[in-house]
């Protein structure tokens, strides 16, 4: 319900220009639901269904493998594919010179130079490449490390390493409980706007209060979980 409202006003808004994908995935990366907007770009589909499946996959406390945690305390913590990116990035806080990577960075990865980024030696091999960015460009299609499952592995394509998502939740009253459902996943235009559509797609469907991952910190880092433009309307 949600989604239709949003795209009922994102189509009937005067003057808009965005054309999105929305993806909405189960918790098992079922996708449920999906629409391209008239005029919205052909490969924003595989980025909104990986991006709503990322979602469902790395927020959902008893799925979620152990190898993809920097921290214990983000275990059924919500976050968002803008956290992806923060702890992919090679600086960790991004932009601090000389800063240690982010846990997921390839730069984690043995032989690799982690201040040039340049082969120490030789070529590795793709096995040894175990962090969570060089794993998932050397096994593109996964989710994560999500262990394999013969129905599970092949709802998979992939990780999406930048904003446009939001995992979501049932309330007390249609649950009997607060719990994760699945995951919604928008691509079409620049990650901020994506990012402002997801959050509003996701209304009525967000995490508990207090769940979300920008309520902890890594090495003393804030994490991030959905960033807004200034005047998203605008």
């Amino acid at each position: 319900v949600a989604c239709e409202a949003l795209l009922v006003a994102t189509d009937s808004w005067f003057g808009a220009r965005t054309r999105m994908v929305f993806a909405v995935a189960d918790h098992d990366g079922e996708i449920l639901a999906l629409y391209r907007m008239p005029d919205a770009t052909y490969f924003s589909i595989a980025v909104a269904v990986a991006k709503a499946r990322n979602m469902a996959y790395y927020n959902s406390a008893a799925e979620v493998n152990p190898v993809d945690l920097c921290d214990t305390n983000q275990l059924g913590k919500a976050h968002t594919n803008r956290t992806f990116r923060f702890l992919a990035d090679p600086r960790f806080p991004d932009g601090i010179d000389f800063a240690d990577a982010g846990c997921f960075s390839i730069l984690n990865d043995p032989g690799i130079d982690p201040i040039t980024a340049e082969n120490i030696a030789g070529p590795s091999l793709f096995s040894d490449f175990q962090s969570v960015l060089g794993f998932t460009r050397f096994n593109p299609e996964r989710n994560f490390h999500r262990p394999f499952n013969a129905v599970t592995s092949l709802n998979e394509n992939g990780v999406v390493f930048f904003p446009g998502a939001a995992p979501l939740y049932k309330s007390a009253a249609l649950n009997g409980g607060l719990g994760l459902i699945g995951g919604l996943g928008v691509s079409g235009d620049g990650v901020d706007q994506d990012d402002v559509v997801a959050a509003a797609g996701a209304l009525g469907f967000e995490p508990p209060t207090g769940l979300t991952v920008d309520h902890i910190k890594i090495d003393g880092v804030p994490l991030p979980y959905q960033k807004f433009l200034r005047n998203p309307l605008g």
